[in-house]
């Protein structure tokens, strides 16, 4: 059986998050931008995913240095 988080301690824990995760959010037009949405529904990890690309940029953009 799962433990019952309590309240402070929910507080606790998302206080800390915010402390150590910074969050983006993004919005995507259903119509216009339906091919980078099918796409991105095929990754079975999107964050991952977007990660890998923007490391992928960062080595690119470092490399012409």
């Amino acid at each position: 059986m799962a433990r019952k988080i309590y309240e402070s301690e929910r507080k606790a824990n998302m206080r800390s998050a915010k402390k150590i995760y910074t969050q983006f959010q993004i919005r995507f037009h259903n119509e216009n931008e339906a091919d980078i949405l099918e796409w991105l529904d095929q990754q079975p990890n999107k964050r991952q995913y977007i990660i890998s690309l923007i490391r992928e940029d960062i080595s690119k953009k470092q490399g012409k240095d």
